[in-house]
């Protein structure tokens, strides 16, 4: 008889003592109907209050564990602590200042949590779920557009964020997160993960959920763990095609180093293009609501600038200046 599923929620956590009881409270409100842990990987805090509030929070309820990791090692390495102490079937990695929605009708659906696992119990085909969210601290927008991505748009591009649900046994076989990776390792550890199943000829069906379940926190102090990207464009585009060749030459085929790192480039301003085109037509569709959560005047700024800059490739194309190689990728979340 096959026991009920359980999730661990694996979280970093580094000197954000002040954030990490709102984390940890969203999960304990959630309405879940199995076993489930909150996994704090303390990666070498120097701040007390940070010891202080994780250790209370442990002593509260005995679904908190603490473990404690390297000094300051990263993201990556916090996490792939904390996954091979997990001891559930599936993983959620939460970062310590971010949350889950408590909104009184995401909580009625079952939310999050609930949802994904139910999910990927149900269709093994699904190698991760991921949700919308929205911002809130320095800037509060719960109107904010994610798109659905698929197998072949991850190669080129990826704002899924790090917030996926999905199951430990996939993680161990690719290794976990890899520390290498200074930036967007989550994007590389969604590859790892899709790259897996290319290999073994299985599918690679990814599920968005459309309510905003996760809370994204924008820190007013800058600091947020993106917020400086410690590699370039094309170093990420260089790491990920080089980790994963199979998945690559699935879609494109023949081709590697540089001229593949070009024609992802084009890719992914051609979808950066699409889902500003996208985005654009949803706030416009809903002005009130769009106005309401700030984005409307982004969504018509955008949309009129993109009407200039037609024009005037229509007129005058050689004026039309080239994308910089190393623009960083436009994120509408």
């Amino acid at each position: 008889m096959r026991t009920r599923p359980s999730i661990s929620v694996i979280i970093p956590c580094y000197n954000t003592g002040r954030y990490i009881r709102e984390a940890v409270a969203s999960i304990r409100a959630q309405n879940i109907s199995f076993p489930y842990e909150i996994i704090v990987v303390d990666d070498g805090s120097t701040d007390a209050s940070t010891h202080s509030i994780t250790t209370q929070l442990q002593k509260e309820r005995n679904d908190l564990r603490i473990i404690y990791g390297a000094l300051n090692g990263g993201p990556s390495v916090a996490r792939n602590l904390a996954i091979e102490h997990a001891r559930c079937d599936y993983i959620f990695p939460l970062d310590s200042d971010d949350k889950l929605s408590v909104k009184p009708e995401h909580l009625a659906g079952g939310g999050y949590m609930q949802r994904a696992v139910e999910l990927l119990e149900g269709n093994k085909d699904v190698v991760f779920a991921y949700s919308k969210k929205e911002y809130f601290g320095a800037v509060h927008s719960p109107y904010v557009y994610t798109t659905s991505y698929d197998e072949k748009r991850l190669l080129a591009r990826h704002n899924v964020g790090p917030f996926i649900i999905y199951r430990k046994q996939d993680a161990m076989e690719i290794g976990g997160y890899e520390p290498k990776m200074l930036h967007a390792e989550d994007w590389a550890f969604i590859l790892g993960l899709l790259n897996a199943r290319v290999k073994k000829g299985k599918p690679t069906d990814v599920h968005m959920f459309p309510e905003a379940y996760i809370n994204y926190r924008i820190r007013g102090d800058g600091t947020n763990l993106t917020s400086n990207p410690k590699m370039s464009r094309q170093e990420i585009l260089e790491a990920i095609t080089s980790m994963y060749p199979e998945i690559y030459e699935k879609h494109y085929p023949g081709l590697s180093g540089n001229a593949l790192i070009d024609v992802l480039k084009s890719k992914q301003q051609e979808y950066e293009d699409s889902f500003r085109m996208e985005f654009a037509r949803e706030c416009l569709s809903h002005p009130v609501n769009s106005y309401g959560a700030g984005a409307f005047g982004f969504a018509a700024g955008w949309l009129g600038n993109r009407i200039v800059k037609k024009w005037n490739a229509f007129t005058s194309p050689q004026d039309v200046s080239p994308v910089p190689a190393d623009e960083p990728a436009f994120d509408p979340n």
